[in-house]
């Protein structure tokens, strides 16, 4: 038996990754936005639909995305050390196909990021620094609080998450894995 490597180690080309397991755990967390979704499933869903059972909304969900999840399980174990929309469509279906897929992902995901950056402002730090004001009884941070609320708070705050998250896109695989384990440590 040879000796053990790391995960997404390419002999033939040199290329080593630094994808660890652990790191493409804490990645995975962080992508599957797991808070926000309890937040829009046990907060959100209980003001939206009072009354809803959530736990049977719940599993109907995870029965209706099994096969998906599944198939996508099954394709990274076929065609390892590739992987996303394009690849498995294109190579199941057809490549017209896979493209079509994944710029519909471009567009999405375009969407999802500005989305994302103003729910930053609006739905997280405004909402904290109000009720921090309301707890320590301090009515500048609650004035900061409202100021948030407003359009152009959080358009401006949005666009620096977006300018943010895009210097994490530049700053190379290593720095960025750096920068994700201690945002996690702070997180939990």
């Amino acid at each position: 038996m040879g000796e053990r490597q790391a995960p997404f180690v390419r002999k033939a080309s040199g290329l080593v990754r630094v994808a660890t397991s652990p790191r493409v755990f804490m990645f995975n967390i962080f992508w599957t936005a797991f808070g926000f979704v309890l937040t829009y499933v046990f907060f959100w869903g209980a003001i939206t639909s009072p009354g809803a059972d959530l736990s049977v909304g719940a599993l109907l969900t995870t029965i209706f995305v099994l096969p998906q999840v599944t198939l996508y399980a099954l394709f990274a174990a076929l065609m390892p050390r590739s992987g996303g929309d394009y690849h498995y469509v294109g190579r199941s279906l057809h490549p017209s196909l896979g493209f079509m897929i994944s710029f519909a992902w471009v567009v999405w995901l375009s969407f999802w990021a500005a989305w994302g950056a103003y729910a930053f402002t609006s739905y997280g730090l405004a909402p904290i620094v109000s009720t921090w004001g309301a707890i320590m009884q301090n009515q500048a941070l609650i004035d900061l609080g409202v100021l948030l609320q407003s359009r152009w708070a959080a358009w401006a705050i949005a666009a620096v998450v977006l300018f943010v998250s895009m210097l994490l896109s530049i700053v190379g695989t290593e720095t960025f894995f750096k920068l994700q384990n201690a945002a996690f440590a702070l997180c939990l």
